[in-house]
């Protein structure tokens, strides 16, 4: 059971300024390696959406880290749907 991967709006508008910011001040190569990073992960989560944990504080979100970058992935899940909701895409070190 394969589960489509869509974005809202404020997670589209944070890829997209990540995206952004790491070309400006660290090359394309490097926001390529984001790019790559997502559909590596998203590749394994279409398959199996609940293998990461629920966010802190939450019964639906959940909340993955994409290592080499550094950005935490919050999603909600519809099992009905089967879909998979993108929410946030946000740098682990900046503050909430």
């Amino acid at each position: 059971m394969t589960f489509a991967i869509i974005f809202d709006a404020n997670a589209t508008r944070e890829w997209e300024e990540a995206r952004s910011w790491i070309a400006e001040h660290l090359g394309a190569y490097r926001a390529a390696l984001l790019d790559d990073e997502l559909a590596r992960t998203f590749t394994l989560l279409e398959a199996c959406p609940k293998m990461y944990p629920l966010a802190p504080a939450s019964k639906t979100l959940r909340r993955l880290l994409l290592k080499r970058s550094g950005y935490h992935v919050y999603y909600r899940v519809f099992s009905r749907k089967k879909q998979i909701v993108v929410m946030r895409l946000w740098h682990a070190k900046r503050p909430l």
